[in-house]
């Protein structure tokens, strides 16, 4: 459980740069689609923010599921 909880505290430490606007266009890091990648760079760091926000909920329910896993005493693996 506590790799599960561990893959949640990295998607939300890497939807903070996201949310802050922090990560410039690039063929890395980010959402890429040909909208993103070929429009302005408004663009890019909206729907980058919005990307980052949605993985922020998905990380943090990542989390709470491990830790309400834990505090019951269900076995990941039977």
């Amino acid at each position: 459980m506590i790799g599960f909880g561990l893959v949640g505290v990295v998607l939300i430490v890497f939807s903070i740069p996201l949310i802050l606007g922090k990560v410039p266009p690039n063929h890395i890091y980010g959402r890429r689609t040909a909208e993103t990648m070929s429009g302005s760079r408004e663009n890019w760091y909206r729907q980058n923010r919005q990307a980052g926000k949605i993985l922020l909920i998905i990380g943090c329910g990542t989390v709470a599921t491990a830790v309400a896993m834990l505090l019951l005493g269900v076995p990941l693996l039977k």
